[in-house]
């Protein structure tokens, strides 16, 4: 599926409906009242989705496999690409 915005075409990467489905699931359940605790939530199902796929090696929305050498992850976490 591809999206016009402006003066380019934008395509929806794949899994990107189910990543935005089981977030807000996640939201609902947490029943988060504020954009703040939206953003915690958000935050903390997406380090747990990183987690799965660099556990299991797969993509868990596309079932993809995993390669960690298209990045480099820092102590803390933070991902950098690779130039």
């Amino acid at each position: 599926m591809s999206v016009s915005f402006a003066p380019e075409e934008l395509s929806v990467p794949n899994g990107f409906h189910r990543v935005l489905h089981d977030l807000g699931k996640e939201v609902l359940k947490s029943r988060a009242d504020s954009s703040q605790d939206i953003c915690v939530v958000a935050a903390r199902f997406l380090k747990e989705q990183m987690q799965l796929r660099q556990f299991t090696g797969r993509d868990p929305y596309t079932g993809e496999v995993y390669h960690s050498e298209e990045t480099d992850e820092t102590a803390e976490g933070e991902v950098k690409k690779e130039e």
